[in-house]
């Protein structure tokens, strides 16, 4: 088969399938099946291979010419073309590649940037290096520059001076008096030259000795080559050297690699300078279309005439295919070659080379490496667009194979199956959210109220606020009705007033602090019950008939009736000197104990009871003397045998602990009782009464509220219905009410139904779409 019908059928078979990939992305409008992100890979490998497919029409092929400075490739190059137009290596300054192509005659071509260009590019290259702001060349100057050079930091101004940006800019700067009228008169033409005038060509791509300011303003370069008859539709790029100190040359010889159908590779054989990453970029690396750069390369050994003897030469040719073919692999031995440039060009009186001494035994082997490459445009450069267009067409259908197996659909699937899947899920969901809630509502009111301690906190602070003592007022207008029996006046108000009054006031202080707590925590565990479902009116309304949670309103009475209730009754309603003072104080005697041994364990609180004074009845006076006898015996153990320290405790400590237990129980209740003061005057009911008051508040806080410990009692209750209500969620009503609410749990999904199902079904063609394509073209 020739290179046309090859080339025709490769184009008709590349037409085809993007038409097919095209329909297939068309039955998806919604992106069902091909979602963007699918989309846009299936797009760029798409324009990718239209490239190759356009060049392919055109015949156009591109070989990039690359190597290290100093290699000799623009001596190659005018050889190949048997011309002196290129100019060395050395001296390009040119920031762009220049192109070769066939043409009638021989003649070059200069394309400067325009003004706007031109600036745009010189921001581009001050943000590169670190400098903000809206800088043009004529806006800047050197000593500008260097002032926001010097405010960069350290690493930035490394960087920019590693990668030659700063030098760079630096001499774009310096020579902007220059660059200024160029870029005013001819920016944005395309000059030509050709013949005498091609030293003036050359200017902008060298510069000249005193001024490199042309290279500066120039966009691209095509020489044009009539020896290139054979080879019309390529393309050659003399791309900058491998080597070259500049970023931008380096960046542009990395593309070009990877954009160009084919690669020479020049080198200096008698002393081959190759780097590691050059090496590894030929070797392994890939062009932009997936095929290895080393599948399309050719290598030139240059500057075979180097040697000082043709030993030596061929010593060196050995060396280099040895390195190329089998050290470094990255060449096809039938296209590496060793030869002279330089001799060719002065063997064909080409420009004015001038070699000494020339050896006659010098090899240039110039017309048979150009043989080898006009071969391989005529031969085998469709293998390589080949290549690239099937490695993209793989690629492309690679991603409709991922897509197909990415997405699993039933046999079958209806409105009812939907419609049990769904509520199936929801069911399950929303059971596990019930008592997930609940477990967590438990949690956090536990930690909140032991943390918080609203209750204990809430009664301490509010107690002084109630209970208010009395004024002479309350005592003066009893004195018409029971002149100065005083004893009654005291039984009176207490009985008729204070009782009464600091019960109500209790009952109200019980119910600020506990009941409204309770309420509120009954509503944070039914909001926390029906948000598992959806905190809506409706579900309020359904969950009242199922949320079983006893109310806490009210249960704690029994806790202050123990003790806060007795104290109460004991030294609010009785006078210190009432009969009945002291037959309840004697009724209830081991509670006052026990709250006196969670008080300051000193009797005080029974003092209280008794005779109203908030004195301790345990005098302290032996209890420090222990400890100061204690202490001191541990001081002097370390000076004391074992024998003495027992005998000191056995002598004198222990004899002092019995005495203690014995003054502990030795409250004489009858004298304390009996020593109580008769006669009362209205100054002293007042006082005592006042008295009372103040020591009922203090035992409250000090004593009842510690001891009650109403967090733990709370919210032990609170966690036991909750884990009732958890228990009761298998129960049948609230297996109704789970089933009755999963229409509004899932609204939104029971309301996409009918789209599922479209969805499905159309989803279902696409897929059948995308496995009818891969059958056809996945070969």
């Amino acid at each position: 088969m020739s290179y046309e019908q090859k080339k025709n059928e490769l184009l008709e078979n590349s037409k085809k399938l993007n038409e097919a990939i095209n329909s297939v992305i068309k039955s998806d409008p919604n992106k069902l099946v091909i979602n963007s992100s699918d989309r846009s890979k299936i797009n760029e490998l798409q324009k990718a291979s239209s490239v190759i497919v356009e060049k392919l029409k055109k015949d156009e092929f591109e070989i990039a010419i690359v190597g290290q400075e100093d290699s000799g490739k623009s001596s190659l190059l005018n050889a190949l073309i048997k011309t002196d137009i290129f100019p060395s290596a050395s001296g390009r300054t040119t920031y762009t590649s220049t192109k070769l192509v066939s043409g009638k005659e021989d003649k070059a071509e200069v394309t400067l940037y325009t003004q706007n260009e031109f600036d745009e590019i010189f921001k581009a290259r001050l943000k590169s290096i670190g400098i903000e702001g809206d800088y043009l060349l004529d806006g800047i100057s050197l000593e500008d520059f260097e002032n926001e050079f010097k405010e960069l930091s350290n690493q930035k101004q490394t960087d920019a001076k590693h990668n030659n940006l700063y030098n760079d800019t630096k001499e774009i700067i310096e020579l902007k008096d220059k660059l200024s009228p160029l870029l005013q008169f001819k920016g944005g033409q395309t000059l030509s030259f050709e013949g005498a005038n091609l030293q003036e060509f050359r200017e902008y791509v060298t510069g000249h000795v005193s001024d490199k300011s042309k290279p500066r303003i120039t966009k691209k370069v095509v020489i044009y080559s009539s020896q290139l008859q054979a080879m019309p539709s390529s393309v050659i790029y003399d791309v900058p050297g491998f080597n070259s100190p500049t970023r931008l040359h380096k960046e542009q010889t990395e593309n070009m690699l990877k954009q160009a159908d084919s690669i020479i590779f020049i080198t200096d054989v008698s002393s081959p300078n190759l780097k590691d990453n050059e090496l590894d970029l030929l070797s392994k690396g890939e062009d932009s279309y997936g095929v290895s750069l080393k599948d399309k390369l050719f290598v030139f050994g240059n500057k075979y005439d180097k040697a000082n003897n043709e030993k030596e030469a061929l010593s060196n040719e050995q060396k280099f295919r040895n390195d190329i073919l089998h050290e470094k692999t990255i060449g096809d031995e039938k296209r590496v070659f060793v030869g002279s440039a330089g001799k060719y060009l002065v063997d064909n009186n080409i420009g004015n080379i001038k070699i000494d001494n020339l050896p006659n035994w010098a090899k240039s082997n110039i017309d048979e490496f150009r043989k080898m490459i006009e071969d391989y445009y005529h031969n085998d450069r469709f293998d390589v667009l080949e290549k690239r267009i099937k490695t993209l067409q793989r690629q492309t259908l690679d991603i409709f194979v991922k897509i197909k197996n990415s997405i699993s659909l039933p046999n079958h699937i209806s409105k009812r199956s939907l419609e049990l899947e769904i509520s199936s899920k929801a069911e399950k969901n929303i059971r596990r959210q019930l008592e997930a809630n609940l477990n967590q509502i438990k949690v956090d009111l536990k930690q909140e109220f032991l943390d918080k301690k609203y209750f204990s906190d809430g009664f301490a602070n509010e107690v002084p606020n109630y209970f208010s003592e009395i004024d002479m007022s309350y005592i003066d207008q009893f004195i018409p009705k029971y002149e100065d029996n005083f004893d009654s006046i005291n039984r009176t108000i207490r009985e008729d007033y204070l009782h009464n009054k600091f019960l109500a006031d209790f009952s109200e202080l019980v119910k600020q602090i506990v009941d409204d707590k309770a309420d509120e925590v009954h509503e944070r565990v039914f909001t926390a019950f029906v948000s598992a479902i959806r905190d809506n009116e409706r579900i309020r309304e359904m969950a009242e008939d199922v949320f079983v949670f006893e109310q806490q309103s009210g249960k704690f009475d029994y806790l202050f009736e123990r003790f806060g209730r007795k104290m109460l009754d004991l030294i609010i309603y009785n006078p210190i000197m009432g009969s009945k003072r002291e037959e309840d104080y004697k009724k209830y005697k081991d509670e006052f104990l026990y709250l006196d041994s969670r008080y300051k364990k000193d009797g005080r609180i029974l003092n209280m009871v008794i005779s109203g004074q908030d004195k301790p009845l345990v005098q302290s006076n032996g209890l420090e003397r222990f400890k100061r006898d204690f202490f001191n015996a541990l001081e002097t153990r370390l000076t004391q045998s074992s024998k003495d320290f027992a005998e000191t405790c056995e002598n004198s400590l222990f004899p002092q602990l019995e005495e203690l237990a014995k003054q502990e129980n030795s409250f004489d209740d009858k004298e304390l009782f009996g020593n109580r003061k008769g006669n009362y005057s209205r100054e002293d009911v007042l006082e005592e009464i006042n008295r009372d008051i103040n020591n009922f508040k203090t035992v409250l806080i000090e004593a009842v509220i510690p001891i009650l410990d109403l967090e733990t009692v709370f919210i032990k209750r609170v966690e036991k219905e909750i884990r009732v209500l958890i228990s009761r969620l298998d129960s049948e009503e609230m297996n109704k009410f789970i089933l009755d609410s999963i229409e509004i749990y899932n609204e939104k999904e029971f309301a996409e139904i009918d789209e599922k199902v479209a969805d499905y079904t159309r989803k279902k063609e696409i897929l059948t779409e995308v496995e009818k394509f891969l059958k056809e073209y996945k070969k």
